[in-house]
């Protein structure tokens, strides 16, 4: 392959601290059978049901930065050849699924797309800021699908704000709803439509008020970022028992990759209250999350040193439990036990149908080993309501 432009180491760094290396593509080739490789995207992030493409265009910096030559480069670039490149890529992982790909871990694994046509597609180029100038947001094609254009600059502000996998989707779904409904205006930025989706205002026409949004933006990252945790597993995990695949954990990592930062946020507030137990040596019932939305749930069983020689058996039967009680199709269940100076996580994962139980719901209802549960709505984003005023006057933003 040709050497990587700066472009492309880039979004390719930038692409992994956001929806991990496991999970990130940089350079995409897809490994057919009895036709070796086949050069898909420039990136590829593939996530169960949620990926996107990228496409990468950067203009030689020593050509002309005249208005009229860019408007002539981002339409061969960027409207015709990116595109093309989208509408192929799609082609590709619908003809052959479960071909591999060469992931940022250098592990090669199998493309499980569901439905090629529901990825998203982003186009990220890198071309002089010229006076004046101004450039197509987006390009709806029949065949390549809706497509994102968004300057390098814009997508590191993007990324800077936006740092989950589920955020990321969750914005281009918004940002292809907003800019089809309305014709944006030249001078909307990229900052505004960011506000416009943290605020929550996402019906309302696009408006230069929104970029302000960011600045009462209440930054919380201590209280939901996993990263420290998430970015080792994959070095730190040694497999006691079944399939010890390189790739065996992708299936745990993909579930907390999914998560919003309020769902991250409530797993890390009770991982933190496990933690705390477990250095305490001091009994707890599990610590139990579901999210609907990704149909998974987690428990976290702190275990104490008495017990600590029954820690995998209890964590089956609470985890066989907890399962069918949250009617989940997925769980994640781990136990935390003190193996002085370090502690020792055992992680079990389980999928699956809930079929009836009546014995096990008749046990749980004579004694209940976990904590009363119920639903909340959590706020994905904490802003700040005297700032939000200021920036964004009486009306608010929704």
């Amino acid at each position: 392959m040709a050497t990587k432009t700066l472009l492309e180491e880039f979004v390719a760094q930038l692409n992994a601290s956001i929806f991990l290396a496991e999970f990130a593509f940089p350079g995409s080739e897809l490994t057919i059978r009895g036709q070796g490789k086949v050069e898909v995207a420039d990136h590829l992030v593939l996530l169960d049901d949620l990926g996107i493409i990228f496409q990468l265009k950067e203009r030689d910096a020593a050509a002309s930065s005249a208005k009229a030559e860019l408007n002539k480069w981002f339409a061969n670039k960027v409207r015709k050849k990116a595109v093309a490149q989208v509408r192929s890529t799609r082609e590709l992982l619908s003809r052959f699924p479960g071909e591999k790909l060469r992931n940022q871990r250098g592990h090669e694994v199998a493309v499980a797309t569901k439905n090629a046509a529901s990825l998203y597609a982003v186009v990220i180029f890198r071309m002089p800021n010229t006076p004046g100038l101004t450039t197509e947001r987006y390009y709806p094609s029949r065949s390549a699908g809706f497509v994102h254009f968004i300057s390098d600059v814009d997508w590191l502000g993007v990324c800077r704000y936006l740092i989950t996998p589920a955020e990321i989707a969750d914005y281009l779904a918004f940002r292809q709803q907003v800019l089809t409904k309305y014709q944006a205006a030249d001078d909307i930025t990229e900052a505004a439509l960011v506000g416009q989706f943290i605020g929550g205002d996402q019906v309302a026409p696009p408006s230069k008020k929104y970029d302000r949004v960011l600045a009462a933006l209440r930054e919380d990252q201590a209280a939901w970022d996993m990263s420290f945790f998430i970015e080792q597993f994959g070095d730190k995990i040694t497999y006691r028992e079944g399939d010890s695949s390189p790739t065996s954990h992708y299936r745990i990592l993909s579930e907390f990759a999914k998560l919003s930062r309020s769902e991250l946020r409530e797993f890390k507030k009770r991982f933190l209250l496990a933690l705390d137990a477990v250095r305490d040596d001091r009994f707890e019932l599990p610590y139990r999350l579901a999210c609907p939305r990704t149909d998974c749930g987690f428990l976290i069983l702190p275990v104490t040193k008495e017990l600590a020689n029954n820690a995998r058996n209890a964590l089956r039967n609470f985890s066989l439990a907890s399962k069918h009680l949250f009617n989940v199709k997925k769980h994640i269940s781990l136990s935390v036990v003190a193996q002085s100076p370090f502690l020792d996580i055992e992680w079990m994962f389980a999928e699956g149908v809930n079929e009836p139980n009546p014995e096990l719901e008749a046990l749980v209802e004579r004694n209940n080993p976990f904590r009363n549960a119920s639903e909340q709505l959590l706020p994905r984003y904490f802003l700040d309501s005297a700032a939000l005023k200021e920036v964004v006057g009486e009306s608010g933003v929704g």
